[in-house]
């Protein structure tokens, strides 16, 4: 059987969340296959490289309708996967497989009569999508059940597969310059990952333990990070909060294993990759109650706040910091060592 993946949207520079996922997955399952060929579609010229030779790829032209004149054009396959639920709107594939990962665009509030626009094509676009494909892939059971919901596609059509993940406990270290004592962000910074609310939250914690800081990883600028920005600069937390941009994969994995915990309590999330990767560090993890963050979060056993509580998302870092000052401080160990010494009397 040939199977042909659409490794889009993709890009070659800092692949992160959807690139990433796309990226991996695809280099997963044909690194992995042996009884298949896959043919890898792409928007564009783009530099992929994957081991073995049951692979090859086909560049679609870019421009409007891309995917239907690449797929029309190109090579031919049995089963074509979508890594976002949009197919070609023509192109008729024989058998076809779309990935679910999250509607943020549908949930979120439009702020402009653009965005309103846009929001409702793109809603057209997948509802189309979903309704032609075969088979339906959701990355987590909140996204199933928003795609029954926002679609009224059944049940029966929609898979759950958990996607894997980036270990970074095993990747080396780079040292990154930060103060000891710090709480991490790493993600974009758009509205739905809520760092507004994250910093006010850092704020009032600062309020009561100076002596911590507040890390933030992600690609700055933009008008959500001018915001940000804005609030930060006016509080007295200022020198606090450090925003480092966008980070290498072993500088993160050293802010992973050296952090206090993670504060990620986004609004919207279709599965929230940096709660497992900092689980697997060891990094405690605070997260939202919402969406597919409670079921990730609950198997990574993070702290479950509500997103739009300022204070409960101050009071879970207040807790973080008492649970490692309770079970792990050298006093503590000291102690404990001198008690043993002792009972050898």
């Amino acid at each position: 059987m040939t199977i042909g993946i659409i490794l889009h949207p993709y890009s070659e520079r800092h692949p992160a969340g959807l690139g990433r996922y796309i990226f991996e997955l695809t280099k997963h399952m044909v690194e992995a296959d042996s009884k298949n060929s896959y043919i890898i579609f792409t928007k564009g010229k783009k530099s992929v490289d994957f081991k073995g030779s049951n692979w090859k790829l086909s560049e679609c032209p870019n421009g409007l309708f891309w995917l239907d004149r690449g797929l029309s054009r190109g090579p031919k396959a049995d089963v074509y996967i979508f890594n976002t639920p949009i197919m070609p709107l023509f192109f008729k594939p024989k058998r076809s497989i779309v990935i679910a990962l999250d509607y943020a665009y549908w949930i979120q509030a439009a702020k402009s009569f653009r965005e309103w626009i846009s929001k409702y094509v793109l809603y057209w676009y997948n509802k189309i999508s979903l309704k032609r494909a075969d088979k339906i892939v959701s990355i987590s059971e909140a996204t199933k059940k928003d795609t029954e919901k926002f679609f009224g596609i059944p049940a029966e059509k929609i898979t759950v597969s958990y996607p894997g993940f980036n270990d970074f406990s095993k990747l080396p270290e780079e040292k990154i310059n930060v103060p000891e004592k710090f709480f991490l962000y790493v993600g974009v910074l758009k509205e739905r990952k809520n760092l507004i609310r994250i910093v006010q939250a850092f704020i009032e914690f600062y309020n009561l333990r100076k002596d911590f800081y507040l890390v933030v990883v992600g690609k700055t600028g933009g008008a959500y990070f001018e915001a940000v920005k804005k609030i930060v600069e006016a509080s007295d937390a200022k020198n606090n909060i450090i925003f480092l941009g966008f980070i290498s994969d072993n500088g993160v994995a050293y802010l992973y294993k050296h952090a206090a915990a993670l504060v990620f309590p986004s609004l919207i999330e279709g599965f929230g990759f940096p709660i497992v990767e900092a689980a697997a560090c060891g990094l405690p993890t605070i997260t939202s109650i919402t969406t597919s963050l409670a079921e990730v979060g609950d198997i990574c056993k993070s702290i479950l706040v509500d997103p739009y509580n300022i204070m409960a998302i101050r009071d879970a870092m207040l807790k973080t910091v008492a649970v490692a000052t309770r079970f792990f401080s050298w006093d503590k160990s000291a102690y404990e060592m001198i008690a043993v010494a002792e009972k050898l009397k």
